[in-house]
């Protein structure tokens, strides 16, 4: 029988309770790992009355608010601890006597074995799941969560923390049996919290490729890991392309522990995306395409990268496109046009659209500080542009509309130099131009200098005008009208604004004959214009 047991500071009270212990062994892996034991104490508080029982039982009851203190069990000269035990419940049981209160609790605490490996935590999780995506891509998820126990000083959430980070630090372990793979990166990191449960966990999962050990080139599994798709298309009225996209994934712990740095444009370079066209070439074409594809060595004509540096991932897309198929300025700009045109039965006028653009051909990269538009590639593209003669383009479409087209003639190619309505639009940053431009073959007086402009033209013989008229001996010549001078005159309207007036006026006075002025006037608005000049002759 014990002579005296604690709680932390509180002793209780005489007579002293009984115990018993019930020591039940937890086994993980097959081996004991720790014992859960619990302390089974009943006794009864004496008193003389009521109130003095009553203040027994709030005493102890307010001993046992510190959780997890020591429980101390004396029989005469020898001591037993059980460490951070916590109190599960108390019980106090009902009694018809007014001087003694029964009562009964349970105490847990755990006691680590010499092999201990999980000795703090409870309901531990150690697992790994492996899943094959696309192009031999593994998905690896890594699962680790425990709860803690109260076992000495330390937090129990500390130990379920402290449990999982021991079993995370190694990183990626390739225990797959089917799926083999050198390099996995780290994609992303979930923790799992609870306070209340003392409950800790983290999901990690990692990518990796299955073909990494039998890849002799290392290049990509070294940085991530590579997904790629190729494409090849044609058709008469586009050139001859062969795509290559894909994504390079890096671990999202990039600039910690061992892992390499985080990913750039270098991890995945135009002589890759060359090489990986070529291989999926050999396997595409047929024999008789044999040579159409030379033009892959040249490297790709258009690229583009995105680079997301939160989820380390690099996006990249190559073009390989046939320079045959469109014009070559300079060596190093493509221009790619169509032409369209338009004509009817019920209108003289044909129209005629000319849409192009042009991009830079080549992948080497061009450093450049300042400005976009300060880019040496976009200025080359800027420089063929100021080559392209889209007058020239469009007299060309008009002239084989009318030779295989229409069964309808028409007269003349001719086409009117400058165009109706134009637009332009430049992107410094993908060093692209594209235009439209509309023509038209109906006559232009101005050559140009004047938009829309129209013409009314009158001109007021010098004659006299006899009529019949009825008199009183008969009928006889009259004349109704007398004039001596002619009257020429010309009016005038563009859409322009008043910086053309002057080439207004000295078009209209072009086209009056005369040698006296008999009016001149003119008025400006937004965008238009109009004189009017009459003369004597």
């Amino acid at each position: 029988m014990a002579t005296s047991i604690t709680y932390g500071s509180y002793s209780f009270p005489e007579p002293i309770p009984l115990f018993s212990e019930e020591d039940e062994a937890v086994k993980l892996g097959g081996l004991l790992d720790h014992s859960s034991i619990r302390v089974n104490i009943v006794g009864f508080l004496t008193g003389s009355d009521l109130s003095g029982l009553d203040l027994q039982k709030m005493q102890m009851i307010s001993g046992f608010l510190n959780e997890y203190q020591d429980l101390t069990i004396t029989i005469e000269n020898e001591a037993k601890t059980c460490p951070c035990a916590f109190i599960e419940s108390i019980d106090f049981n009902e009694s018809d006597s007014t001087t003694v209160l029964p009562y009964s609790l349970t105490a847990l605490y755990y006691s680590g074995e010499t092999f201990s490996e999980y000795f703090g935590v409870t309901s531990p999780q150690n697992s790994w799941s492996y899943e094959e995506g696309d192009n031999k891509i593994i998905t690896a998820t890594h699962t680790v969560s425990a709860k803690g126990l109260k076992v000495g000083s330390k937090d129990p959430f500390d130990n379920a923390r402290e449990f999982v980070s021991g079993k995370v630090i190694n990183g990626f372990e390739n225990i797959a049996l089917f799926n083999s793979g050198d390099n996995a990166f780290l994609t992303s990191r979930t923790e799992n919290v609870d306070r209340k449960e003392n409950i800790y966990g983290v999901t990690e999962v990692y990518s990796y490729s299955a073909g990494d050990r039998d890849n002799s080139d290392k290049s990509y599994s070294d940085s991530g890991v590579l997904n790629l798709s190729t494409s090849i298309s044609f058709s008469d009225n586009s050139e001859l392309s062969i795509s290559v996209n894909g994504s390079l994934q890096g671990s999202m712990d990039a600039n910690t522990g061992s892992q390499v740095g985080l990913l750039s444009t270098g991890n995945f370079t135009p002589e890759q995306a060359t090489e990986v066209a070529t291989n999926a070439l050999v396997n595409s074409y047929s024999d008789y395409e044999s040579g159409v594809y030379s033009f892959v060595q040249d490297g790709p004509t258009a690229f583009n990268y995105d680079l997301n540096t939160g989820a380390n991932l690099l996006n990249f897309s190559f073009t390989f496109a046939d320079p045959d198929k469109v014009d070559v300025i300079n060596n190093n700009v493509l221009h790619s046009y169509t032409s369209s045109i338009s004509i009817s039965k019920d209108s003289s006028v044909s129209s005629i659209a000319v849409q192009g653009n042009l991009k830079y051909l080549g992948s080497l990269f061009i450093d450049s500080t300042g400005e976009f538009e300060s880019n040496p590639r976009f200025q080359a593209v800027e420089t063929a542009f100021g080559q392209v003669d889209q007058q020239a383009i469009a007299t060309s479409a008009l002239q084989k509309f009318s030779g295989v087209a229409t069964g309808y003639e028409i007269n003349s190619s001719y086409i009117n130099e400058e165009p109706r309505s134009l637009s332009i639009s430049k992107n410094p940053v993908e060093n692209t131009i594209s235009y439209n431009y509309n023509y038209s073959n109906q006559v232009d007086f101005s050559s140009g200098n004047l938009k829309d402009l129209t013409l009314t033209i009158q001109d007021k013989k010098p004659l006299a005008i006899n009529n019949v008229q009825e008199t009183i001996g008969g009928f006889k010549a009259s004349q109704i009208i007398s004039r001596s001078l002619g009257n020429y005159s010309v009016s005038a309207n563009c859409s322009n604004d008043g910086a053309k007036l002057q080439n207004l006026k000295e078009f209209t006075s072009g086209l009056c004959s005369g040698d006296f002025v008999i009016e001149d006037s003119y008025s400006t608005g937004q965008n238009t214009i109009s004189y009017n000049l009459s003369k004597y002759y």
